[in-house]
C-alpha cells in the first residue's frame, strides 16, 4: 500500500476520532488502539493539532481521493476501532456506514467473536 501523505493522515485520524466519539463513551481499549495507530502512522504533534481543527466533512472529502488499497485499510481501521471495546454501538456503525458509502468501499463484518459465542449459548438454552 502507498503510504498516506500528510493531509490523508490527518483525514484518516479525524475519521477514526469521530468513530471513537460517536457512542459518547471513550473506552481505554479505543484510546490504546488510537495511540498505537498514531505511532504506526508517524503522527507528530502538528498532525494531532491539525486533526483537532479538521472538519469532519473535509476529512470525508479527502478520504474519497484515497486509492483502493488505502480505502480498504481505512475500512479495516474503522472496523478495528468499533469492535475493540467489544460493544458495537449504533452510532459508531452509522459513521462506519456513512464513510463506506461515501468512499465506495465494501464493509467488513462487524460481528465479533463475542457475538458468535452469545448466539451459540442462546441457541443451546432454547
Amino acid at each position: 500500500m502507498k503510504p498516506f501523505n500528510y493531509q490523508q493522515r490527518v483525514a484518516v485520524l479525524r475519521i477514526l476520532q469521530d468513530v471513537i466519539y460517536a457512542d459518547g463513551r471513550i473506552d481505554i481499549r479505543e484510546t490504546e488502539l488510537f495511540e498505537k495507530l498514531k505511532q504506526e502512522l508517524c503522527i507528530t504533534e502538528q498532525i494531532q493539532e491539525d486533526v483537532q481543527s479538521r472538519s469532519a466533512l473535509l476529512a470525508l472529502c479527502q478520504v474519497c481521493a484515497l486509492d483502493a488499497e488505502q480505502k480498504s485499510y481505512l475500512v479495516e481501521l474503522m472496523r478495528s476501532m468499533i469492535v475493540v471495546d467489544e460493544d458495537i454501538d449504533s452510532h459508531e456503525v452509522l459513521v462506519y456506514d456513512l464513510v463506506c458509502n461515501v468512499i465506495g468501499s465494501e464493509r467488513l463484518p462487524l460481528r465479533t467473536w463475542l457475538d458468535v459465542q452469545e448466539e451459540a449459548s442462546t441457541n443451546l438454552t432454547l
